[in-house]
């Protein structure tokens, strides 16, 4: 990950809310 804050969002939401 260079810079994907977005990406990093993404993972943190799905682990905060796992689907």
């Amino acid at each position: 990950m260079c810079c994907s804050p977005l990406i990093l969002l993404l993972i943190t939401g799905a682990l905060a809310d796992p689907h």
